[in-house]
């Protein structure tokens, strides 16, 4: 077994992983808009967003949830975010 694959040994980590990658997105896209870009900021906040869906996706069960379920809560993460970078913008 390669060293890769002992790291990566299920779907959790794999989405751990790019739950960590996205807060340095976030992190490096934060300190490096010195002004008050609106690019930058709804990108932070979109990346806030997936990182929202995929915790509840995947670490608090909802890929087993019934369909009502999970469309609520998809369209919560779309219409939240999609108000609060439209606030962002605007402001």
């Amino acid at each position: 077994m390669t060293a890769a694959a002992r790291f990566v040994r299920g779907r959790s980590e794999v989405v751990w992983a790019i739950l960590i990658g996205a807060t340095v997105v976030s992190l490096l896209l934060g300190e490096h808009s010195y002004s008050s870009s609106s690019l930058a900021g709804s990108a932070i906040l979109v990346i806030a967003f997936v990182k929202v869906y995929l915790v509840g996706a995947n670490f608090m069960e909802l890929k087993e949830a019934p369909t009502a379920l999970r469309a609520v809560f998809s369209a919560y993460c779309i219409l939240a975010c999609a108000a609060l970078v439209g606030i962002f913008t605007v402001m």
